[in-house]
């Protein structure tokens, strides 16, 4: 029963029903059924909040023009365009799970925290492995040659992978 109490509250959206009940129930039969449902309801995409889908949209048009910017043969702009996803991405996704997006500068200033904080911020709230951490720094390593003019270190084909990758990423990672 531990098990599937700690799987309920690992899973569940903050302030849920789910959890709400998980934290009532004692019977092994009570929390078996409240995993189930909860199971039951993400499969069925029900847990997915209208900003996730709508952020889920949005982010699919600006990777279709990416793809489009690819087939015209613009694999530079494709490639920063698919970065400005990726980044963007991992914000609500650290917003998703309660981690700050800002940070606060020596001399005070707040600031939004680059993209390599964020997804390490997110390794360490346990979102995601250390494996797909660095798959993370992989695929921005691409976006950042691309904004600083590093034309030539990365070709077509990689861009059409780095398309590939981040899409799958926002799939198996939504926010």
């Amino acid at each position: 029963m531990v098990r599937i109490k700690e799987a309920v509250r690992r899973l569940s959206p903050p302030s849920s029903t789910y959890l709400q009940m998980a934290a009532k129930e004692i019977e092994l039969l009570a929390m078996g059924q409240i995993a189930w449902a909860l199971r039951a309801d993400y499969q069925s995409g029900y847990l997915n909040s209208i900003g996730e889908i709508i952020r889920a949209e949005v982010f699919a048009d600006f990777l279709d023009a990416s793809a489009h910017l690819l087939d015209q043969g613009h694999k530079d702009p494709a490639a920063v365009l698919i970065g400005g996803v990726l980044e963007n991405h991992l914000r609500q996704l650290s917003t998703k799970n309660g981690l700050s997006i800002k940070a606060t500068k020596s001399n005070g200033q707040i600031e939004l925290k680059n993209a390599e904080t964020l997804y390490t911020d997110l390794r360490a709230a346990g979102v995601y492995g250390a494996s797909v951490q660095k798959h993370v720094t992989s695929m921005l390593a691409i976006r950042n040659l691309a904004a600083h003019a590093n034309y030539g270190s990365y070709d077509e084909a990689r861009v059409k992978v780095y398309l590939a990758e981040v899409r799958n990423f926002l799939n198996t990672y939504p926010a």
